[in-house]
């Protein structure tokens, strides 16, 4: 995603179009609690790393789309 994301970057130049993307790793959603359970490497891959609230991925996405910087 990052690489599709970076390989559109010109077209902010050329058309005008914005393209970004958000890569947050693991949300703390009921999938992913159920891998927890039911995944030993997920829940010691959360342990190592963490993740991120539902909120934190809205409040990325809203900055995306207000920040015209952001291209």
């Amino acid at each position: 995603v990052i690489g599709f994301t970076q390989a559109l970057r010109e077209l902010n130049d050329t058309d005008k179009i914005r393209v970004n993307a958000v890569a947050s790793g693991f949300v703390n959603t009921r999938l992913v609690q159920n891998m927890i359970k039911e995944t030993p490497i997920t829940k010691q891959t959360i342990e190592k790393f963490g993740f991120v609230s539902i909120d934190e991925v809205i409040n990325a996405y809203i900055a995306i789309i207000e920040d015209d910087k952001l291209a």
